[in-house]
């Protein structure tokens, strides 16, 4: 079975609870991440042992990492 590896993008409440449902798959990875907190890039980091060339202020240098096959794109509703 292929291994999908994963970026998320935007790191809110609903994005962690994904990224911890990628850890506990066994066909998934959580490769990358993106957010404009540098905090919560860290905590994800440090979390899901995401290597630094994966972790991105730019939701664009996330994007266009080759290696990353799907993202999960979660931000918040400007109105609501």
């Amino acid at each position: 079975m292929k291994k999908i590896n994963w970026g998320i993008i935007g790191l809110g409440s609903v994005a962690k609870v994904f990224a911890e449902g990628v850890d506990s798959t066994k066909n998934a990875t959580l490769l990358g991440v993106a957010s404009r907190s540098n905090d919560k890039v860290k905590m994800c980091k440090e979390t899901y042992q995401i290597k630094n060339n994966f972790c991105f202020n730019n939701y664009q240098d996330l994007i266009e990492k080759n290696q990353i096959n799907i993202i999960y794109l979660y931000l918040k509703p400007l109105f609501q």
